[in-house]
């Protein structure tokens, strides 16, 4: 698997993120930083605490990290709950839990492969 197959799988815009980072190694550097980052265990404990203002803020931060990495899918379901928080609505993001939680998890299992894959 090479790094355009890990993004077809995770459903980014591997051209779009070439484009802004223009080697190949500095968006493998960072997909695999993204496998560290707190934000999306974050917004599941904030949403079950019903601590909506930190809950926006963890989203929000997943949100920039998955458009900076042209995650394309996570970052549509992403902006969708950051703008029913805005709303005042967590009805609505927590009806998208669902879709968040299968394409977070799509995104991880991606990375990972290409992780083992490249023996890295």
């Amino acid at each position: 698997m090479n790094l355009q197959d890990c993004y077809e799988k995770l459903g980014g815009d591997y051209e779009n993120v070439l484009k802004r980072f223009r080697r190949e190694k500095m968006i493998e550097k960072f997909c695999f930083k993204f496998l560290e980052d707190p934000s999306y265990g974050i917004y599941l404990e904030r949403m079950d605490e019903q601590d909506g203002e930190e809950a926006l803020r963890a989203i929000h931060s997943l949100k920039g990290v998955c458009q900076n990495l042209a995650f394309n899918r996570l970052y549509a379901v992403c902006e969708a709950i950051v703008a029913d928080l805005r709303q005042e609505d967590p009805a609505a993001a927590i009806q998208k839990r669902g879709d968040l939680d299968d394409c977070y998890r799509q995104t991880v299992q991606a990375i990972q492969e290409y992780k083992l894959a490249n023996g890295k």
